[in-house]
């Protein structure tokens, strides 16, 4: 008997919960760092979705009717407190982020919709991205900016780009976001 436990399988359900409850998402990490620069192996789906946190047990109760695995309580505490949960599907699992600032509006407002392993997918722009990723700034995700940037490259909205990291900066106390773009832009011209 195959694994029903596969990426694929994850990436189905995770789109089939939100899709099916219409739950506004937009895929951001490494799966959508794949749509617009150079694949990778990635065992999990990073995804923002636009619910509010007195919608959190309702929506945890769904993805139990998807399978999904957690421990409610902590995922209840970590949406309420992080403002995000990890829910588990086999060796799998789907990061599921909460989406309520001004950024993350913007985010929805620029998302585009392409085909994933035989889905449509809510995927981020390749710009919000790059800023997700300069956010996290772990060396998976430089590598990940640097592969958009080489595949994108004259297409990047580069006035987006750096006012956006400006914001973040100003907002977020992180001036490592707007040197790092500054790096990726020189790398442009």
């Amino acid at each position: 008997m195959p694994n029903k436990y596969t990426f694929r399988s994850l990436v189905a359900n995770t789109i089939k919960l939100l899709s099916e409850n219409k739950i506004p998402y937009v895929t951001i990490g490494g799966l959508a760092s794949d749509v617009w620069g150079r694949p990778r192996k990635t065992l999990d789906i990073d995804i923002v979705v636009q619910i509010g946190p007195e919608k959190a047990e309702s929506f945890l109760n769904l993805a139990e009717k998807y399978h999904f695995r957690f421990d409610y309580p902590t995922a209840l505490k970590q949406i309420t407190n992080m403002g995000m949960c990890r829910l588990f599907y086999g060796d799998y699992h789907s990061d599921i982020i909460m989406g309520y600032s001004e950024f993350e509006q913007g985010v929805f407002d620029r998302k585009r919709k392409v085909r994933i392993l035989g889905r449509d997918v809510w995927v981020a722009s390749p710009e919000d991205v790059i800023l997700y990723k300069l956010l996290s700034n772990r060396p998976i995700d430089q590598s990940d900016v640097e592969n958009i940037v080489a595949a994108q490259g004259s297409k990047l909205d580069v006035g987006y780009l750096k006012k956006r990291a400006a914001i973040m900066n100003r907002e977020l106390l992180r001036a490592d976001i707007k040197t790092n773009l500054d790096k990726i832009i020189s790398a442009l011209k």
